[in-house]
């Protein structure tokens, strides 16, 4: 608490509390009569309609990346393609696995494709390839094709980017590995440009789906949006046609 002199108290010292959170208030979401409850009820009835738009995909596809930071890229592509997103946070706990493994069982599909984003560094690397493999290894799931969006040694050639750092900084057991493979420099995601991620990773969505059959979904999508207002006009109208009830009247 800090205190503070109001003017408008003439001189009589206030207390006011920044923050307390130790003193915790609730706050009831209360009505002072049923009309503005009623009133609030309808302003949204059968509002926030969306469409499954891959359901009619042959394969269930998903993204996966590796890093927090690269949530407000991925989400609005994520939410345009109405497409599942795991974020790892590092190496993906076992948790979010098995919710992707339930989501694909429920699908009913034969394939899961799952397009990566991750460091190009060792452990970028590896846990896109743990999180496929704990897919087979612990829930039976086979037909399983990980792909990897970015970053890759020809997005780093082609956008030129800036070393991330260099294979010896970092403790990892798959370091030789990746030296073999990739050489001594490392990338992090973030070096690329968020408009030139994004391309990225639309590009590769739309070389995959079956993009007449997403776009027919959006068709329906609208078609279902008014079929709904319809509804949703329909209803209101017989809702303000029917005769009010006061209050005092409903237990008579």
């Amino acid at each position: 608490m800090r205190l503070l002199k109001d003017a408008r108290l003439e001189g009589v010292i206030a207390w006011e509390v920044i923050d307390d959170p130790t003193r915790p208030v609730t706050i009831w979401k209360v009505h002072n009569s049923t009309q503005p409850y009623v009133e609030e009820q309808l302003k949204n009835f059968l509002a926030g309609y969306s469409r499954n738009l891959l359901q009619s995909q042959p394969n269930h596809i998903e993204l996966f990346a590796e890093k927090k930071t690269l949530t407000s890229i991925l989400q609005p592509i994520s939410m345009r393609y109405c497409m599942p997103m795991t974020i790892g946070s590092g190496c993906c706990s076992i948790a979010p696995i098995k919710k992707l493994a339930n989501r694909f069982r429920r699908s009913g599909k034969e394939k899961l494709i799952i397009f990566t984003i991750a460091d190009l560094d060792p452990a970028g690397i590896m846990i896109a390839r743990s999180f496929t493999q704990r897919l087979r290894d612990y829930f039976h799931i086979w037909n399983v094709d990980a792909r990897r969006v970015a970053l890759t040694q020809d997005q780093v050639d082609d956008y030129s980017l800036v070393v991330g750092g260099n294979i010896d900084d970092k403790e990892d057991v798959n370091k030789e590995a990746f030296r073999d493979e990739f050489g001594e420099n490392t990338y992090e995601v973030e070096a690329l440009e968020p408009s030139a991620l994004e391309v990225i990773v639309e590009d590769a969505i739309e070389q995959t789906i079956d993009t007449d059959a997403y776009n027919d979904e959006i068709e329906q999508e609208e078609n279902d949006s008014r079929f709904l207002e319809a509804k949703r006009k329909l209803i209101m109208a017989y809702a303000g046609s029917l005769p009010s009830v006061a209050e005092d009247e409903v237990g008579d």
